[in-house]
Order: C-alpha cells, then sequence, then structure tokens
C-alpha cells in the first residue's frame, strides 16, 4: 500500500518509466498494466492528470 505522502512525490515528480498518470479509467488501461507486468512493475495512479513535468490530481 502506498501512503499519501508516496502519491504526493509521484505526483510531484511526473510520470517516467514506473509512474503513469491517468485521469479516468478507461477500458484500455489493461494494457498499461500488462505493459507494467512484462517489465519491472510500476505505478498507475487514477484521477491525476499529465501536465509535463508534474501532474496535477483532480477534485473529486
Amino acid at each position: 500500500m502506498i501512503d499519501s505522502e508516496k502519491i504526493d512525490l509521484l505526483v510531484k515528480e511526473g510520470e517516467g518509466l514506473h509512474v503513469e498518470f491517468k485521469e479516468h479509467f478507461t477500458s484500455r488501461i489493461d494494457e498499461d498494466m500488462v505493459a507494467f507486468s512484462n517489465a519491472k512493475g510500476g505505478v498507475i495512479l487514477l484521477g491525476v492528470r499529465d501536465n509535463r513535468g508534474g501532474g496535477r490530481v483532480r477534485n473529486a
């Protein structure tokens, strides 16, 4: 489980080889999950918009 401090850090650092932002859940998310499982793993953060160089958490 990831705590809120780790999530904040991931969002501030932005997307990379092991971090992917998804603003909305879509049926294509399985492709990213398979890609991460075939590599060295990773984190998909739902509700985060890619802001090039740092994410932005969507207001809920």
